[in-house]
């Protein structure tokens, strides 16, 4: 298995959180390196045979994307497909929220490619497209654009 991703850490649980790039889940580990949980959100869909490819990453779907934390929860950027879609802005991206004990909290629902995330607090999240911040009011369906000139 592939282990690429993002990781985050919780001083408040003393536990890391790795959300895996090519596979549907994130793992949370006490700070000894066993593993305390796993959260799986979909089948897995990494093709082995693809690894002596250079573009791997093209031939998958893409699934944990970017993850940002607070002291109670852990979110989870998730594409659940190949980059090219994502490219042609015509796909869709869901932020997980989970406890930092593997329970999922809520889905967020974003119709925009979001890049990337961060926690402002419990309450708002960032998104970035690439071109645009868009806030995301936690437990809301509404979402905000703000245009962001780049200097």
């Amino acid at each position: 298995m592939p282990n690429t991703g993002e990781m985050a850490y919780s001083h408040k649980h003393r536990r890391l959180a790795f959300a895996y790039r090519l596979h549907p889940a994130i793992e949370i580990f006490r700070l000894d390196g066993s593993v305390f949980t796993n959260v799986e959100v979909a089948k897995p869909t990494f093709d082995p045979a693809t690894l002596d490819e250079a573009d791997f990453e093209d031939m998958n779907p893409l699934h944990f994307v970017d993850i940002t934390t607070t002291d109670d929860y852990i979110y989870a950027l998730y594409w659940g497909h190949i980059y090219r879609q994502h490219q042609a802005q015509v796909a869709k991206s869901t932020i997980y929220k989970i406890d930092w004990d593997g329970n999922i909290i809520a889905l967020y629902q974003v119709n925009s490619a979001l890049k990337s995330i961060a926690a402002y607090n419990d309450n708002i999240l960032i998104g970035w497209t690439g071109n645009n911040f868009i806030k995301i009011p936690a437990g809301r369906d509404a979402i905000y654009r703000v245009r962001i000139e780049k200097g």
